[in-house]
């Protein structure tokens, strides 16, 4: 599986990945230039960035509201899955997990049969020694990336403005 995932990081990918997050930071960023007074950076940029960044790496549709309603199952699945969440989150991520890995697998299958520049599809049509992954690896591993990315990094990211700004 190691080998799988790896096969699918070509440089080519990696570079289209390093143009997808300068865009989404450019995107959350650039609104803030030259504004003055008090800017919630959490609100503005810790906390949407790190899911429309993953929902553009691995290919989630970019129109319609998709990247929004991505970001949120996103967020409801990793803030209910720690320790100390409350009892109600806890039982709404089963179903935004659920309705999240549904999505996943349409698009794995979308993307087998007409595969586009993002992850999924460097996922789904990587090889190694004529091996390549399981449609349901493809979705534990995008889902891994979800849980394992949103969360995490939106507290990097105001943790990191807050010192910068110290």
């Amino acid at each position: 599986l190691r080998r799988l995932v790896s096969a699918a990081f070509t440089q080519r990918a990696v570079d289209r990945m390093d143009r997808q997050i300068a865009d989404v930071v450019d995107q959350f960023i650039d609104p803030l230039r030259g504004r003055s007074g008090v800017i919630d950076m959490m609100a503005a940029v810790a906390d949407p960035v790190p899911g429309t960044v993953i929902s553009r790496v691995t290919g989630i549709p970019a129109f319609e509201d998709d990247e929004a309603r991505f970001r949120k199952l996103a967020q409801r699945v990793v803030r209910g899955s720690v320790p100390f969440a409350s009892h109600r989150s806890k039982r709404r991520v089963r179903g935004a997990l659920l309705e999240l890995s549904d999505w996943i697998r349409t698009l794995v299958v979308e993307r087998t049969a007409e595969p586009r520049e993002d992850l999924i599809s460097d996922l789904v049509h990587a090889q190694d020694e004529g091996d390549r992954m399981t449609e349901s690896e493809v979705v534990m591993l995008v889902a891994g990336i979800i849980s394992a990315g949103g969360e995490t990094t939106s507290m990097a990211v105001f943790v990191t403005i807050t010192e910068l700004l110290r």
